[in-house]
């Protein structure tokens, strides 16, 4: 479990993420302002689609900007490349690395995600940065192509917890039923080998729907929504997927069952 803030995550319910994919900023701050109305838990900043992406003095000022119309609600910051679903733009390392740092030192944020197939001394030293500043870091992988075997997943997320990541997340595109039993296996295993690692694992598309409502029983920690489009194929509306979401916590718990 891992506390941030008023929101404890690996407990109970599955928190819910929602991203803001927008450009423009008066949009996004329409967003922020929807996300913060309805007490989302998490709201993904998905900065690889803002205008002002290349400008990292812009990209922290707006950070800050939206962190207050956020209120109560958890700001995490991705820049997710291209190679992993993000858009596609061109761009260097280290802006990559620059902007998340910058980000980082300022302190308007409360999580960032950094992806798992960057320069490994690079993250490193960023993930310890970020522990310094008091950040928390959500450290990814996603395969939009396939889902891994439970070997190289297995690899993947412990790859993830030596780095000394605070939350481990897996995103995978099924091809079948049995590619998503695969990843519900991975996420159940991982949870009884570190009972008190945060843990997110996603099975995409319509075949992975069933990863996205079942963390409570699996072990993922955290599932994403959609308000104003999707970032992600598979992804729920807000309000029913915290519907059912509630529904599987109250029948968990009743005792009648």
């Amino acid at each position: 479990m891992l506390k941030i803030k008023n929101l404890t995550i690996g407990d109970g319910i599955p928190k819910i993420c929602v991203p803001m994919c927008s450009a423009n900023e008066e949009q996004l701050i329409k967003e922020a302002d929807e996300i913060a109305a309805k007490h989302v838990d998490i709201a993904e900043w998905r900065m690889d689609h803002y205008e002002n992406v290349f400008d990292i003095k812009r990209v922290v000022s707006f950070a800050e900007t939206l962190k207050k119309h956020l209120a109560d609600t958890l700001l995490l910051c991705t820049f997710r490349t291209g190679r992993e679903g993000g858009n596609p733009i061109a761009f260097d390392d280290n802006l990559y690395f620059d902007m998340n740092k910058a980000l980082i030192k300022s302190r308007h944020l409360d999580m960032i995600d950094l992806e798992l197939f960057m320069d490994k001394l690079r993250l490193k030293e960023l993930i310890a940065t970020a522990h310094i500043y008091g950040i928390h870091v959500i450290m990814s992988n996603h395969d939009f192509h396939r889902t891994p075997g439970k070997e190289e997943l297995m690899t993947r997320l412990m790859t993830m917890k030596r780095m000394e990541a605070d939350i481990l997340k897996i995103a995978v595109m099924p091809k079948n039923e049995e590619d998503l039993l695969t990843l519900l296996e991975v996420t159940q295993q991982m949870k009884s080998r570190v009972p008190k690692q945060a843990l997110v694992t996603i099975s995409m598309g319509k075949q992975g729907l069933l990863s996205r409502i079942s963390g409570e029983i699996f072990g993922s920690s955290i599932t994403f929504a959609t308000m104003h489009g999707q970032s992600a194929p598979g992804q729920i509306p807000y309000e029913e997927l915290q519907k059912v979401l509630q529904m599987i916590h109250q029948n968990l718990m009743s005792d009648e069952i």
